[in-house]
């Protein structure tokens, strides 16, 4: 009797049908109730299972708009059966298996970057150190995704003890080997996130990284070898002591997965070869051809985003932008006229830099692309700092036709702008070096 009471709780469920109910919830709401009528039959398995759904669901909700990470009733964060939810995690913590320490962690950390609802600081410790006593018994996926959750929660990963960092650097170096092309990447992703981590690699795990991504490289999908390589160009000293085997390894993946890269994915791997000075000296011509393929096929569907990062990478990539085919530099023409309503004061500046830079598609740019980016020059430069007004300023300098059709509106916004964050001094210092102003009219005689 006393055994079916451990089996089937007090609610007269066992955990494993708990688990069941859980797993299958489709709403937020469904796991509370289940929360709020069975948690005293709730073990380790089932907290952080209703943890990781409750996070799913969310997110799901938020994305699509039908909730804002609510329940029924009340906001999440304020319902009472979450706040049991909470405190079950707290009372069982002691007891969880790396598993469902990981799996916790991950949902807080889902929960609070991207629906809102903030995990209490003292809870968020306790998980930490609980970490800490789990880490030898982690596998590689687990690792992979307690890295990526500090790497979204900047304020806990901040106060992460060095215990810590040390235990699960040594169990991403003993796992690397076990590591798959999508845990390999979203590993050095987190690192390159987490600078204090990232500080302490030591090269032993250096080395380890290196070998599985070298590894798993023929696997990679394109999201993973943009994710790879855009992670090396944070990781300064991974990025130094990156072997020739390993460059080679991702440069041909990513000429294999060039023709199903996304428009967010082309820019992030050639702003990626753009920082990786060896990797890009190495670029054979058909990587080359193949993300230039890429782009112009992606254009269309380009952010303004997408469409900077894009061409301020083909301004650092001397040989890339010299081959760069004049079809291509069409399609990121229309790219950036289609999408200069909606740029930001960075998209701007950076936009008008690198055609400044790049001579070919400058003294291409249609009438129409530079009114557009003109009127997009104009309507932030409200919001620009000093370093967007100094850059715009500068690229005009150097883009002469751009310069000399600068309507009388554009030059005053400017003028405002360097004005508001530099000085009417520095204003009129910086206008006249930049922007020469046009010849007075001829005398009538």
């Amino acid at each position: 009797m006393f055994s079916m009471t451990l089996l089937l709780g007090s609610a007269g469920i066992s955990n494993k049908q708990l688990n069941s109910r859980i797993s299958g919830a489709s709403s937020v709401e469904a796991i509370l109730e289940l929360v709020d009528q069975h948690h005293e039959a709730f073990n380790d398995i089932n907290v952080a299972t209703a943890v990781t759904r409750i996070a799913k669901l969310a997110k799901e909700q938020r994305r699509s708009g039908s909730s804002n990470a609510v329940s029924r009733d009340a906001p999440l964060a304020s319902d009472e059966r979450y706040a049991k939810l909470m405190g079950l995690v707290v009372e069982q913590l002691q007891g969880f298996e790396a598993r469902a320490v990981v799996e916790v962690f991950s949902g807080l950390a889902t929960l609070q970057t991207e629906c809102g609802v903030t995990a209490e600081h003292d809870l968020l410790v306790q998980v930490g150190a609980a970490m800490e006593r789990a880490a030898p018994d982690m596998t590689a996926q687990g690792v992979g995704i307690t890295l990526n959750a500090y790497a979204k929660l900047e304020d806990t990963a901040a106060e992460m003890p060095r215990s810590l960092r040390d235990a699960l650097a040594e169990v991403v170096e003993r796992v690397a080997p076990d590591m798959n092309a999508q845990g390999v990447a979203n590993t050095l992703n987190a690192y390159s996130k987490l600078e204090e981590a990232a500080a302490e690699m030591p090269r032993s795990l250096r080395d380890a990284l290196a070998q599985a991504a070298e590894r798993v490289a023929p696997d990679m999908t394109a999201q993973g070898v943009g994710i790879t390589l855009n992670a090396y160009s944070k990781l300064e000293e991974a990025a130094v002591e990156m072997p020739r085997s390993l460059r080679d390894a991702l440069a041909e993946a990513a000429e294999r997965v060039a023709p199903d890269m996304t428009a967010q994915g082309v820019g992030i791997t050639l702003n990626a070869y753009s920082k990786l000075d060896e990797a890009a000296a190495e670029m054979p011509r058909s990587l080359r051809d193949a993300l230039a393929g890429a782009a112009e096929r992606v254009a269309p569907g380009m952010t303004a985003q997408n469409a900077g990062n894009t061409l301020n990478a083909y301004s650092k990539l001397e040989e890339a932008a010299a081959e760069m085919p004049r079809s291509l530099r069409g399609a990121l023409a229309e790219a950036a006229e289609r999408v200069a309503p909606y740029m930001n004061p960075q998209n701007v500046a950076n936009t008008l830099n690198t055609y400044s830079q790049l001579e070919a598609a400058a003294a291409e740019m249609p009438r129409s692309l530079r009114d557009a980016l003109a009127q997009a020059v104009e309507r932030v430069a409200p919001d620009m700092t000093a370093q967007e007004v100094g850059i715009t300023l500068n690229a005009y300098s150097k883009l002469e036709e751009a310069a000399a059709e600068m309507p009388r509106s554009l030059r005053d916004a400017l003028a405002e702008a360097a004005e508001r964050v530099a000085g009417r001094g520095v204003v009129e210092n910086t206008l006249s070096t930049y922007i020469e102003p046009p010849p007075p009219p001829s005398p009538c005689f």
